[in-house]
This record gives C-alpha cells, structure tokens and sequence, in this order.
C-alpha cells in the first residue's frame, strides 16, 4: 500500500509523549474552577518546548462547524511545509487527512473534554506513529470557541510524513 492513515482515541493513560502530559497538567491547572481553561490564561513562556508543537484552533460556529488556525506552531509547520496561521482547516491537504482532523475536532466540541489519539501512518515501506491531544478552550466557560492541539512525534515520523503528503 502507497498510503494509508489509521487512527484511534486513547486514553490519556496510554499518551507516551511528555509534551501532551505536561500541556494537559498546565491546562487543568489554568481551568482553576472554571469547567474550561481561558486561551487568554495562556502564557507562551509557560509552555516551553511544547509551544511548537502546539496550534490553537477557533471553532467558528456552522453546521459543520469550522476550525481557523490562529496559532500553528513552528515544528508543526517545518513538518509540514507549510503555514497554516490564519487559515481554515479545510485547506489542509491530502483530504484524508483533513477529514480526520475535522472529525477529531468535532468529537472533542461534542465530548466537551480533553481527547486524545493515536495516529498511523503509512507511506511506502515506512511506517510511524504520533500522538495528539485536543484541549477545549473557552473565555465564558460554557461555549468552547477554541481549540488546543499538541503532536507529539520521535524524529522518525519526519520522513514517513513527508512522504505522505507529498504523494496522493
């Protein structure tokens, strides 16, 4: 097989990452007492490596709804290859891909909780994992009007992913 993105949500007993740890016990200790953390909360200096891993996403409000990226971090886009700041997620390519991504975010707007998943990918003869943990962000504590992504990747996912995106 050329191509093939398999993925699963896992408990957060099963994240491996220590980026995804650390950010889920910053977030739960901004929520205070408050059912979800504030993006103004948020302080970039207390995120520290984590940061470039990190993209934070508005929900704009639709049926489906949309998802902007309005932070993409900058591992995330050397990644990549690209810039995402600013714009919608239904830009992302392959479409695969894009499909996942809006069906992770809506499952987390739907479980109003932190979730988690396991992500494979397959490209040629390599294969490789990475981990990702959704985090609901909201300013009033009832609409969630953001979204906090981390990846979590070993320098191994480098070449399967860009073999990945780069071949339809």
């Amino acid at each position: 097989m050329h191509r093939l993105l398999v993925d699963k949500r896992i408990a957060l007993a099963d994240v491996t990452f220590d980026m995804i740890l650390s950010v889920n016990e910053y977030l739960n200790r901004l929520r205070d007492a408050h059912r979800f953390p504030r993006r103004s909360a948020i302080r970039p200096e207390e995120l520290g490596g984590a940061l470039g891993r990190i993209s934070i996403l508005e929900v704009v409000p639709g049926s489906p709804p949309d998802f902007v990226f309005r932070l993409y971090g900058t591992y995330i886009s050397a990644a990549d290859g690209d810039e995402m700041t600013n714009r919608s997620v239904r830009e992302v390519q392959p479409q695969q891909y894009r499909d996942m991504l809006e069906r992770h975010y809506r499952e987390m707007l739907e479980a109003a909780t932190p979730i988690f998943h396991e992500i494979e990918v397959q490209a040629r003869n390599l294969r490789a994992t990475y981990q990702r943990g959704l985090f609901p962000l909201s300013e009033d504590d009832e609409v969630i009007n953001k979204i906090l992504s981390i990846s979590g990747w070993s320098s191994a996912f480098d070449r399967c992913w860009q073999l990945y995106i780069q071949h339809p």
